[in-house]
């Protein structure tokens, strides 16, 4: 096997999902690191319905709710690691309560906040290519792929980007989109290498 391909296996961000889907841990959603990534999703609408009112007052609110929303995705892990907590399903729902918060969110502010369109699609398209891709994984391999650094990384400048938006910092906001769009293609290369390390890898064991 290839350095790199080793690597790829080996890092820590690839955990063993033991059956599939079908083996994660669903009553583990009643621990606090998970129901903080639910609380995240359960967020989502009350965001969207502050940024529909398109007044000084819900901007505020929905940046409130944004606020919350991040503490949620640094709380969740770090609680996770404190307790004892860390499970399969974590790994799955996490990003899972990202992607779909990130995704509807740059979704409504193309209407809302006039975001670009194009760069809205790279965003939605990457997230939904990684998703698809992390299920078949956990599905076929039996291996969780966990966001990486560079991944933790494109969500902060995600989550920047979206901020600046909704208060209407369109400048800044401009900057922000051009640094998400370089972040898409660099945490979408890295998470290919993994990727493809992985069923690389499966093709050998067949």
């Amino acid at each position: 096997m290839p350095a790199d391909e080793d690597r790829a296996l080996k890092s820590p961000y690839v955990g063993v999902a033991q059956t599939g889907l079908a083996g994660i841990e669903w009553g583990q959603i009643r621990t606090l690191p998970n129901a903080l990534s639910i609380l995240r999703i359960l967020l989502l609408p009350c965001i969207l319905f502050c940024l529909i009112q398109q007044t000084r007052i819900y901007d505020v609110l929905a940046l409130m709710f944004m606020s919350v929303a991040v503490l949620t995705d640094a709380l969740d892990g770090y609680f996770a690691r404190r307790f004892g907590q860390i499970s399969n399903l974590g790994k799955v729902l996490d990003p899972v309560a990202d992607k779909i918060t990130v995704g509807a969110i740059v979704i409504f502010l193309i209407q809302l906040r006039g975001f670009p369109v194009w760069p809205a699609l790279l965003i939605v398209g990457r997230d939904l290519i990684i998703l698809g891709a992390s299920l078949y994984i956990i599905e076929h391999r039996k291996l969780i792929v966990s966001s990486n650094i560079i991944g933790k990384l494109t969500g902060v400048v995600f989550a920047l980007m979206i901020i600046a938006y909704t208060i209407h910092y369109y400048t800044i906001g401009t900057y922000l989109v051009w640094l998400a769009v370089a972040c898409v293609f660099i945490s979408g290369v890295s998470y290919l290498r993994v990727f493809r390390a992985l069923m690389r890898n499966a093709s050998q064991d067949a």
